[in-house]
């Protein structure tokens, strides 16, 4: 009887391990997805797993996966409290036993050095613990090249992921089997926040948020609010492994060209930081891209030696256009489209009036141009080629429809620029047409030369309202520092075949500059004046006077003489 009794204590014992292990009682804390070349570690992957609980767990059955394959832990695998455990292949076993406990599973998932998941999932084949890891991750460049594991750095937030890991600081390369060897990081105490949203169909909103949430509260509807009669969602279900994105199924269908707001309250982190008010985040049904609806506004063709090339994209639609249905790229030497790149490969909404920006590198971008806001910043490992002295951009859809193209030279550039590196291109009016080069500008000295996903520092009036001609502004100074750097002659009229002459005179009536020479105008347009003589000299201080002779097949003619002055700041 009393060893049945004794049975029966065990087996409950173990049964209540295996059911009552919290989330995030066990943490991954090593990872080495790239062993080679060796600092002191053998050249095979690991993944080290700590019990960061102050109870024994039963680890037997339990799985360690990356998505496409998963190594089972074997019965009977106990993990004590603050202890841990080495996890590699069987073949591997014999290479990690010096370094402490070590199991070789069969099956041990293949970790990609470029980036990958890892996720810890119990018996049961819930979620325990998971990382996501990059290069970026290593936060040291040299690191990344291999030989170096990822560590975390504290186990009192795991649900930190960036912050919490860095390269290991440990001579040896990484520290399997011993306490890791970065310091703590500071606590969290900043509750999440929504970042953007995405919709797959009108009756679901898919709402990012910044950080790894409480997914017990998340998936409490109430919470969850939007406006124009919508109202909350029928179920909100928080997405694993990382639990960073909420699944809305709404109750009333979003309406095709509608712009909602998403009211999020009451949520908490996975460190117990609640929102302490309630926050917005827009929605809304993308739409097909259009031509014209996602404008090429800046380029920067030729960065200096470590930077990256970066194409902003402005949305001059009407509607939401998401960015996973648009690519860029050039034409090859046969004229056609080619290098094509997704700028998205997840669905992301480009609301009316916002920019995007693509570049190779967003850390550089970042750190080069003031300003810049990251979260309009996309990255692609795989940009396409835009050569420094002249080349062509072109924005598709799925289809392939052209939704905008420029053909762009280094002569476009402010001509007295001594260094054109690290200096962008940038549109002057949406409404004018992209392959007007009069439309385009250098960056101005005072802007960083560049304003990735912020306003043109040279952009003028967004409106079309033209009347006739009109010059402006009166007053400018050629000096790029981004106010009134040139002049600019737009003209707007009734029908097309009209013909004009502009040149710019001198005080004493020479003529410096001829800015069109019977040139045949559209219905509208501009022409630009940078200060420049024929020669590409620098005009003196002082009274100039534009010329425009406008006529037409009608024999209709007008002439107009403008003033300005050019002063050197």
């Amino acid at each position: 009887m009393k060893s049945l009794a004794c049975w029966a204590f065990c087996l409950c014992h173990v049964w209540c391990l295996a059911q009552s292990t919290p989330r995030y009682s066990v943490l991954i804390t090593e990872i080495l997805p790239d062993p080679s070349p060796s600092y002191g570690l053998p050249e095979a992957e690991f993944v080290e797993i700590t019990n960061a609980g102050n109870i024994s767990v039963i680890l037997g059955r339990w799985k360690i996966t990356d998505g496409q394959s998963a190594a089972l832990i074997p019965e009977g695998t106990v993990l004590e409290p603050d202890s841990s455990l080495i996890l590699c292949s069987r073949n591997n076993q014999s290479l990690f036993i010096r370094f402490g406990r070590c199991l070789g599973l069969s099956g041990f998932p293949s970790l990609d050095n470029a980036g990958d998941q890892i996720q810890l999932l119990t018996a049961a084949g819930s979620l325990m613990h998971a990382v996501s890891y990059t290069p970026d991750s290593y936060q040291n460049t040299l690191k990344a090249a291999g030989g170096w594991s990822l560590e975390m750095a504290d186990t009192r937030w795991p649900c930190a992921q960036k912050q919490n890991w860095k390269a290991s600081l440990d001579p040896a390369g990484g520290t399997p089997g011993r306490r890791n060897s970065l310091p703590p990081i500071p606590p969290d105490t900043i509750a999440p926040f929504p970042e953007r949203t995405y919709s797959p169909d009108s009756l679901t909103i898919v709402v990012l948020l910044n950080e790894t949430l409480d997914s017990a509260m998340a998936s409490m509807p109430g919470r969850y609010t939007v406006d124009q009669g919508i109202g909350s969602p029928v179920r909100a279900s928080p997405q694993p492994p990382f639990f960073r994105e909420v699944r809305l199924t709404l109750a009333n269908a979003l309406q095709a060209g509608k712009i909602y707001a998403l009211e999020v309250s009451g949520l908490a982190d996975c460190a117990g930081n609640a929102q302490q008010f309630p926050l917005e985040s827009r929605a809304a049904v993308a739409a097909h891209p259009e031509p014209a609806s996602a404008l090429i506004n800046e380029i920067l063709f030729d960065p200096p030696p470590g930077g990256s090339d970066y194409l902003e994209l402005y949305n001059h639609s009407g509607v939401t256009i998401d960015l996973a249905g648009i690519y860029v790229g050039n034409r090859n030497s046969s004229g056609q489209p080619s290098s094509l790149v997704r700028c998205s490969e997840t669905p992301r909404n480009l609301y009316p009036g916002e920019y995007a920006v693509l570049t190779g590198d967003t850390a550089w971008v970042r750190q080069r141009y003031a300003g810049t806001k990251a979260s309009e910043l996309l990255e692609s490992n795989s940009m396409p080629s835009w050569p420094d002295d002249e080349g062509v951009v072109i924005v598709a859809n799925q289809q392939g429809t052209i939704l905008d193209e420029l053909t762009y030279a280094d002569d476009d550039h402010f001509p007295l620029l001594s260094n054109r590196e690290g200096v962008s291109l940038e549109r002057l009016n949406p409404f004018l047409p992209t392959t007007d080069p009069s439309n385009w500008h250098s960056a101005s000295t005072a802007s960083g030369y560049g304003t990735p996903t912020l306003r043109n520092a040279q952009a003028q009036s967004q409106g079309s309202q033209i009347s006739g001609i009109h010059i402006e502004p009166k007053l400018f100074s050629p000096n790029l520092d981004g106010f009134q750097d040139f002049v600019q002659v737009n003209y707007e009229f009734d029908q097309p075949g009209t013909v004009c002459n502009i040149t710019v005179f001198n005080a004493a009536g020479q003529a410096v500059r001829e800015l069109a020479r019977n040139h045949l105008c559209g219905t509208s347009g501009t022409f630009k004046w940078d200060g420049l003589d024929h020669r590409g000299l620098v005009q003196m201080p002082g009274v100039y006077h534009i010329m425009v002779e406008v006529f037409n097949t009608s024999g209709h003619r007008k002439k107009l003489r403008h003033s300005i002055a050019l002063v050197h700041r």
